[in-house]
């Protein structure tokens, strides 16, 4: 009788395991994040940082020259130096839409670099650390944490640093 009861229990669980919907456990990622860490040492990125300064002052330059000519704008209205004060607002115009067509530009061209720099084999090894550490900590699902849809998560299942870690152990 106890041996009836103890398999009619195993029966019972066996066919309750089988028979269960998996639980969908989602993991998140910012792949950003691990770009920008695990390659911040990188000459190519220090590259990148230094030409990224460098447009910033090419800009900053360009904005130096505008507010300077907003002041001799400025002067020539005290004057009641109309045609002086008017050639200066139609410079003020073209420099203004200079300085926003090269801060485009500059932001594409930055851009563009930083998207050589995440290669197709980085991303390869990125994925592959992402699929040994959602598989270890158990996630169905991981989702990229600068998805538009999601508004906020618990940073418990932030695997970010787990995959950097496991990056930088794969890489020595």
């Amino acid at each position: 009788m106890k041996k009836g009861i103890i398999v009619l229990v195993l029966g019972v669980v066996a066919i309750a395991a089988v028979t269960a919907e998996q639980i969908t456990t989602v993991g998140i990622v910012d792949p950003v994040r691990i770009y920008t860490t695990f390659y911040r040492e990188s000459q190519a990125v220090r590259e990148l940082e230094s030409l990224a300064q460098e447009y910033r002052s090419e800009v900053a330059g360009h904005i130096a020259e505008l507010e300077s000519l907003q002041r001799e704008r400025e002067r020539a209205l005290n004057r009641d130096d109309e045609d002086e004060a008017d050639s200066l607002a139609q410079s003020i115009a073209d420099l203004s839409r200079f300085i926003t067509d090269l801060q485009q530009r500059r932001q594409t061209q930055l851009e563009a670099r930083r998207q050589q720099l995440m290669t197709d084999q980085f991303i390869r090894q990125m994925n592959d650390s992402l699929q040994v550490i959602a598989r270890r900590e158990g996630f169905t699902i991981v989702i990229n944490a600068r998805t538009d849809g999601i508004l906020w998560f618990a940073p418990v299942i932030d695997i970010t640093d787990k995959v950097l870690q496991h990056l930088r152990e794969t890489a020595r």
